[in-house]
């Protein structure tokens, strides 16, 4: 922490208001043999702000005049144990009265000082205190604001979190942000630098959309309204479709069963499964073709069994058939 002085704070004479005081009644002093039976009361106040008195410090110290100021080895009064509030420091103490000066913290007065004058005398001690304040660390680390630009067009935002270098920037590879928009790809690659706070533009670009697949499931009803099977086909294809083109890409109509034409539905939207009803009706009983017969005949006479020739004729009759016939 660096100490940062603020100003220096003498408190004046007398007992303030919202000022802390204890009063310390101290024998009168002289210096020789001469004053050794006089007698006489010393008061000392203390005053102090931003702090309080700690409980049974040496404020309350008494010394008789003739035992403690003349023969005593420690004649000296203790300046009085102070808690100072948070950012503010004591640093001495100064006194007034019939005489005056000053001491650093921790010292004690030496009331030998003032040892022509007697009888009932007062003594001022003020302390000085000094305001600190706590210097910021310097971030190692901060974040830059990423703005991602598609033809010119914010977007969307994103971040990058990374340590502060020697010059108070933030440096990073395009490639390692993961917060593009959604349907864009980064299209700007290489290094950027920010300092911690600012903002970063990064091109990207728009995704081609897929050509979306439908899967269509078509419950058939037959002419009694009925369901007589389901089948599912899938396809890309969109606008106005007919059950027999559903039925080229792949759709099974249920056996036994044609389509009723006529029927169109409009494929198109992003609910990509749908479900349709289709009618389709009996398929009529293949009627089999009568076969043709195609006959050739060879004549030959009867005497003497001589081959004249052959023809031949196509017939759908059958059963018993003369020559005539």
């Amino acid at each position: 922490m660096q100490k940062t002085k603020k100003f220096r704070r003498l408190l004046a004479g007398g007992v303030a208001v919202l000022m802390l005081g204890v009063s310390v009644p101290v024998a009168a002093f002289a210096t020789g043999d001469d004053y050794a039976n006089d007698s006489g009361m010393v008061h000392i106040n203390y005053n102090v702000e931003h702090g309080t008195f700690v409980e049974n410090s040496q404020s309350s110290l008494t010394k008789n005049y003739n035992t403690d100021i003349l023969n005593d080895a420690d004649p000296y009064v203790s300046t009085p144990e102070v808690t100072m509030e948070t950012g503010w420091e004591l640093t001495g103490w100064t006194y007034s009265g019939e005489y005056e000066g000053s001491i650093s913290a921790g010292e004690k007065i030496d009331p030998r000082n003032a040892a022509e004058y007697f009888g009932e005398y007062n003594l001022q001690v003020n302390a000085i205190v000094e305001e600190t304040t706590e210097e910021p660390e310097e971030p190692t680390t901060g974040t830059v604001t990423i703005e991602y630009v598609c033809d010119g067009e914010v977007v969307g935002h994103g971040s990058y979190t990374g340590e502060i270098n020697e010059y108070g920037l933030i440096c990073f590879k395009t490639s390692e942000l993961t917060d593009a928009p959604t349907g864009f790809t980064i299209s700007e690659l290489g290094d950027k630098s920010a300092k911690n706070g600012e903002t970063v533009q990064v091109g990207v670009t728009k995704n081609e959309e897929p050509t979306p697949t439908y899967t269509i499931t078509f419950d058939f009803y037959g002419e009694n309204g009925e369901i007589v099977g389901s089948s599912s086909v899938e396809t890309t294809a969109t606008g106005d479709i007919s059950l027999e083109q559903f039925v080229e890409m792949g759709l099974v109509l249920p056996e036994g069963y044609t389509a009723v034409e006529g029927q169109v539905w409009n494929i198109s939207g992003s609910n990509y499964e749908i479900t349709l009803r289709a009618d389709v009706k009996k398929a009529e009983e293949p009627v089999e073709p009568v076969p043709t017969y195609t006959i050739t005949f060879d004549f030959y006479t009867v005497e003497n069994e001589e081959y004249l020739g052959s023809s031949s004729v196509e017939t759908t009759a059958t059963g018993d058939i003369s020559l005539e016939q």
